[in-house]
């Protein structure tokens, strides 16, 4: 669980997914594994995925609430597939924090890359 009291306060993450539930899976283990990271508010835009990423992701969310955890985990899901850059726009629009990282689900993300990041923003 990512402690709230790091000095890191809470990053917004933006995600469109679109099937590929095997590269979904590894980028978002890699991103809350990493222990030393702010808080994440995470936004997921399902682009209309038919391979069990919906079900993946609801199993996500479920899993996030009932740790107690300080991240957050939200889906949205489009009915009909848009363009990538439209369904990261629509995460981002619903995003709640300052600091918004813009993802895509194919990269595995090391340790330390948020607070990395956003230190160097500073």
């Amino acid at each position: 669980m990512a402690n709230p009291r790091n000095g890191l306060g809470r990053v917004s993450i933006a995600m469109s997914v679109y099937n590929h539930l095997d590269m979904t899976k590894r980028c978002l283990e890699s991103l809350l594994k990493d222990r030393e990271r702010p808080a994440y508010d995470i936004v997921i835009v399902n682009n209309n995925s038919s391979d069990g990423t919906a079900d993946y992701l609801a199993e996500l969310q479920q899993n996030i609430e009932a740790t107690k955890s300080s991240d957050t985990l939200r889906r949205l899901t489009n009915p009909k597939t848009t363009c990538v850059a439209a369904a990261w726009n629509q995460a981002i629009r619903a995003t709640k924090e300052m600091r918004i990282a813009v993802l895509s689900n194919d990269i595995v993300l090391p340790d330390g890359w948020c607070k990395n990041l956003f230190q160097a923003m500073e």
